[in-house]
């Protein structure tokens, strides 16, 4: 198993409810994939440099987990299919490096 990380960005017109349903979807696939959820972490709203399918802002979430590499593409599947769901992207942690939390603010 190794160490992930998935960024999200979902679009500003997204009820918190509806996000919140739709991060319980993504740990939901994790789990069915024998994976393990390591945390959530919510940026919020955040102006983008350029626009995104013909927005200006976003908001932001990192979802931390650990599981087989063959789990991404059931993530990415998912997300695709979201409209709400602007971009996103899953990296791969080094082994042995413990996902810290993102801090949100700029340095």
């Amino acid at each position: 198993m190794r160490n992930y990380e998935t960024a999200i960005i979902w679009s500003t017109a997204t009820p918190e409810s509806d996000l919140d349903a739709e991060i319980e979807k993504v740990v939901e696939i994790i789990g069915k994939a024998k994976g393990t959820y390591a945390n959530t972490e919510k940026w919020g709203k955040r102006i983008f440099a350029y626009p995104i399918k013909k927005q200006t802002e976003g908001i932001y979430c990192f979802v931390r987990w650990s599981g087989e590499e063959k789990t991404t593409a059931a993530i990415d599947k998912h997300l695709s299919l979201q409209e709400e769901c602007l971009r996103y992207m899953t990296i791969r942690m080094d082994d042995g490096e413990i996902p810290e939390p993102h801090s949100g603010e700029e340095e």
